[in-house]
């Protein structure tokens, strides 16, 4: 496990190097485009009108009830799905790289993360302008949303980098991840906050990625996220992490051939 802890480090010293690769997979998705990352942002804003409209009329509520929850919830669910469907390719689309190149395994889960981030940063400006419209104004309790991305950011590091691994060897996970994400969609508090399920609230609490969203999105919204919150994401980050160096250890001999 030291030996797969030091090559994790590694490739965190080259930092510069994945967040140019990020930024090269951004602008090549959107070559020859006039607004080029800017279309995420008007699909997530667009996505937000919607179901806010649709929400708010089936729930009888207001856009200052409904909006920052959806605006808040859609922007780190596209962060966590789009880390999750991409997740099970990470190796198998760098393999030349990984054949050719003597570069760190590691780096291309950070570099999926690093790319996700950017989306979720251009997505990001969608909830700036609902909470501006539809929030009373934030308190210091906003801050506390930051060690909550930094919890949710380095969890799906290591989901990215299992999932990967476990993908690259058995070619199964890709569409057992998208035959999947839509059920997990529905039971991760992305449209609504797990206090809105009464009495089925443990069902949402069961679920690691409700604890993910809920230490950013409840300090958004003036809301200090329970201690439950915080010891579940530092569980899961803990055991995830030793799960993963393990399967790496045991893995990166044989990645190579694999792809």
């Amino acid at each position: 496990m030291i030996v797969s802890l030091k090559e994790i480090f590694a490739a965190l010293r080259q930092y510069k190097l994945i967040w140019f690769f990020a930024w090269g997979d951004v602008l090549a998705r959107y070559k020859r485009s006039a607004l080029g990352p800017w279309w995420i942002t008007i699909s997530t804003a667009l996505g937000v009108l919607c179901l806010g409209i649709i929400w708010g009329a089936l729930l009888k509520s207001d856009g200052a009830n409904i909006f920052p929850i959806l605006a808040i919830g859609l922007v780190l669910w596209q962060f966590i799905s789009g880390c999750l469907v991409e997740a099970s390719s990470v190796f198998t689309r760098q393999g030349n790289v990984i054949r050719n190149m003597p570069v760190p395994f590691a780096i291309f889960p950070f570099q999926l993360v690093a790319k996700r981030l950017i989306d979720m940063a251009h997505n990001s400006l969608v909830v700036v302008v609902v909470l501006v419209f539809f929030s009373s104004g934030l308190s210091w309790v906003a801050l506390l949303a930051i060690p909550g991305l930094i919890l949710a950011v380095a969890n799906m590091i290591w989901i990215v980098m299992l999932i990967g691994l476990v993908g690259a060897r058995y070619r199964d996970v890709e569409p057992l991840i998208n035959a999947f994400l839509p059920m997990l969609f529905f039971i991760t508090p992305v449209m609504y906050r797990t206090s809105h399920l009464g009495h089925l609230e443990f069902v949402a609490m069961l679920n690691p990625l409700s604890h993910f969203i809920n230490l950013v999105r409840e300090p958004l919204l003036n809301v200090v996220p329970t201690a439950q919150a915080y010891i579940v994401a530092l569980l899961v980050l803990m055991f995830g992490f030793l799960i993963t160096l393990w399967v790496y250890k045991i893995s990166r001999q044989n990645l190579a051939f694999w792809m």
